[in-house]
């Protein structure tokens, strides 16, 4: 295993699990407690797509491959690999978790990727061309990114690779 892919994952999952400690029994009353909670929502969001981007890197240098810092998901690994004529379980695995609609993988893909989009409707106090305020006090729709989606993907992520780590080690 390489010692910078691991080296990178097992930061990104410290990161994660430090970023869920402070969400543990945080309030979320005032304005204030609110923006901090949805910070760390999305940091962890961050923090774990990125462990799973190197991981899927990991597993290429697990396998030999070369040029890693092109794998950015599950096919460019996939495809990488099979031109090695290499098909290995734990990329399958990844496949398969990516395909199902309801699991904790396509589910962290979707948290991460809600911190990208922009509001559906803007407010008609809002001007395309002026710096857009949040409005702090509005009681907001329930969010993409929730601490127990968190929680449930980082749980399965770190047991995953835990689980596939040994089994490479075993070869």
């Amino acid at each position: 295993m390489s010692a910078t892919s691991l080296g990178m994952v097992n930061q990104k999952l410290a990161y994660a699990r430090a970023v869920l400690a402070q969400l543990d029994g945080l309030p979320e009353g005032s304005a204030s407690e609110r923006l901090q909670r949805q910070a760390l929502l999305d940091a962890g969001a961050f923090h774990l797509m990125c462990a799973y981007s190197h991981y899927l890197r990991e597993l290429g240098e697990n396998y030999a491959l070369t040029q890693v810092a092109g794998i950015h998901n599950e096919s460019d690994l996939h495809k990488a690999l099979m031109a090695q004529g290499k098909s290995p379980a734990e990329v399958r695995e990844l496949q398969e978790l990516r395909r199902q609609p309801a699991s904790w993988l396509t589910q962290l893909h979707a948290s991460y990727a809600a911190c990208w989009q922009f509001p559906e409707k803007p407010t008609a106090h809002q001007d395309a061309a002026r710096i857009q305020a949040v409005d702090l006090e509005a009681v907001a729709a329930p969010l993409p990114v929730t601490a127990e989606r968190l929680q449930t993907a980082y749980r399965a992520l770190n047991e995953l690779i835990v689980r596939q780590r040994e089994s490479t080690t075993e070869w």
